[in-house]
């Protein structure tokens, strides 16, 4: 990226990322409680098994996580001077917890069955949402991709299906990796025409 752009398109990007927040943001920290709630509701509490005081607490985990993003993203767009690129970083490391999460949401869905759901529509979610730089974006998704695998054969229920998961996980990170660099390039490219049409 050419240095004369960069500073825009970071400005750019960090704008795109804040308007989704705004609307996700709200609906995880509202789904997050929702499902505590549900599993609170369950006979036997949401304690009875290790399975389910697993889920409970990483749904705990990511409605505090969110909650405290939620509360400095709104304290940054406060300020009168805002560094873009500080944001890009904030958001990038939110990014790697949510695959992170979403990795440990399904290796906790495995020992139920065979399900890479929350998996594959976490990594698709931060791919569309948060134009991220494409190197970086490969990086995060490749290491959720080879961390799922690695644990996954001391968890998995059902025999003989590592192959399957292994296909099935990369190529939803190489699916995430292509749509991260698709919305980043068009964004790079529409702050350039931007700035073009202004001179």
């Amino acid at each position: 990226m050419e240095e004369k752009y960069r500073a825009e398109i970071e400005k750019k990007r960090a704008e795109s990322v804040n308007r989704a927040w705004k609307i996700i943001s709200v609906f995880v920290v509202v789904f997050q409680l929702l499902m505590l709630i549900l599993m609170a509701a369950k006979p036997g509490g949401p304690f009875k098994t290790q399975r389910r005081a697993i889920y409970c607490i990483l749904y705990l985990t990511l409605f505090l996580v969110t909650g405290i993003a939620m509360i400095l993203n709104r304290n940054f767009w406060r300020r009168e001077k805002k560094n873009y690129h500080l944001y890009l970083h904030a958001e990038l490391v939110y990014a790697a917890f949510i695959c992170f999460w979403g990795c440990c949401i399904t290796l906790n869905d495995q020992l139920g069955g065979n399900d890479l759901s929350v998996f594959t529509y976490m990594m698709l979610s931060v791919a569309a949402l948060g134009f991220l730089e494409p190197v970086k974006a490969g990086v995060i998704f490749m290491a959720a991709f080879v961390f799922l695998n690695i644990c996954l054969p001391g968890i998995q229920t059902i025999e003989n299906n590592i192959f399957s998961n292994i296909i099935n996980s990369f190529s939803i990170a190489g699916i995430s990796t292509a749509i991260s660099y698709s919305l980043y390039r068009n964004k790079v490219i529409v702050t350039k025409q931007e700035l073009t049409i202004r001179k």
